[in-house]
C-alpha cells in the first residue's frame, strides 16, 4: 500500500493529493483516505495536523450519515487504533483518547483499543474510567492475559497492591493464549515481584510510624506498558 512506501515524505505527499482531489467525498472510503493521511502525518510527528485530519474525517463521515459495511467498520477501527497509538507514543494523550474512542465507535469489541484507552486513563490517574474500559476488554477476551495485566497495573497505580497481584496471577493463567508466552511469563512474574516489594515497603513504613505512608504516595508505583505485538486478539465486531 501507499502508506508502506520506503519514503514517508513521498507517502505523505501522495495521501495529501488524494485527499485534496476527493475533498468533498464522504462516507467510509473517504474516512479511510483521511485516516491514512493522518497515519502519514504521525510518522512525521506532525501531531496537530494529524489531529485535524482525523477530526475532518470523522466529521465528514458523520455528516454523510451512511452506514459502513462490517468490513469497513473493522478497517476504520484499525486505522483509528493506529492513530491513537501514534498520538500516545508522541505524548499527545488527549488526542490518543479521542482516536481510541473513535476506533471503538466503529468496533466496540476491539480489545486492543479498549486496553490502550484504559491504559491511558490509568496513567492519567483516572482509575474508575480506566477500569470500565479494561473490564470490558476482559469481558470480550476473558481467556487472554492482556486485560488482566492492564487492570492489575491500574490497581497497583492506585496503591491497591493485593488486588493488583491477584489480577497479575489471573493474567498468568492465560499466557499460553497470548502472543509471546515466554515474554509474558517474564513480564507478569516481574510485575508480581515488584508489586510485592512495594507492598512490603508500605508495611515496613506503617510499622515504623503511626502516620499514614505519606512519603510512599509522593510518587506512584511504576508499571511497564505492554510492548506492541504481544497479544493475539480478535479484530471482530
Amino acid at each position: 500500500t501507499i502508506s508502506h512506501c520506503k519514503s514517508w515524505n513521498t507517502s505523505l505527499g501522495l495521501w495529501q493529493d488524494i485527499v485534496r482531489t476527493n475533498m468533498e467525498s464522504q462516507g467510509d472510503i473517504a474516512e479511510m483516505m483521511r485516516g491514512n493521511l493522518c497515519r502519514a502525518l504521525l510518522k512525521k510527528e506532525r501531531y496537530y495536523d494529524a489531529y485535524n485530519a482525523m477530526k475532518s474525517g470523522v466529521k465528514r463521515s458523520r455528516l454523510a450519515g451512511k452506514k459502513c459495511s462490517q468490513a469497513s467498520h473493522i478497517a476504520l477501527a484499525t486505522i483509528y487504533y493506529d492513530i491513537g497509538s501514534g498520538f500516545k507514543e508522541g505524548g499527545e494523550t488527549s488526542y490518543a483518547v479521542e482516536a481510541y474512542q473513535e476506533s471503538l465507535w466503529h468496533n466496540p469489541a476491539y480489545t486492543r483499543a479498549l486496553n490502550n484507552v484504559g491504559n491511558v486513563f490509568s496513567e492519567m490517574g483516572r482509575f474508575d474510567t480506566a477500569k470500565e474500559y479494561l473490564e470490558k476488554a476482559i469481558k470480550v477476551e476473558p481467556r487472554e492475559s492482556m486485560g488482566y495485566y492492564s487492570l492489575g497495573n491500574a490497581y497497583v497505580r492506585e496503591w491497591k497492591y493485593d488486588e493488583g497481584i491477584e489480577l497479575y496471577r489471573k493474567a498468568f493463567e492465560y499466557i499460553d493464549n497470548s502472543g509471546n508466552p515466554e515474554r509474558w511469563r517474564t513480564l507478569i512474574s516481574e510485575a508480581i515481584q515488584r508489586t510485592q516489594d512495594y507492598k512490603d515497603r508500605m508495611v515496613e513504613r506503617k510499622a515504623l510510624t503511626l502516620e499514614d505512608d505519606k512519603d510512599e504516595k509522593l510518587s506512584r508505583p511504576e508499571v511497564p506498558d505492554i510492548p506492541n505485538g504481544w497479544s493475539k486478539v480478535k479484530d471482530e465486531l
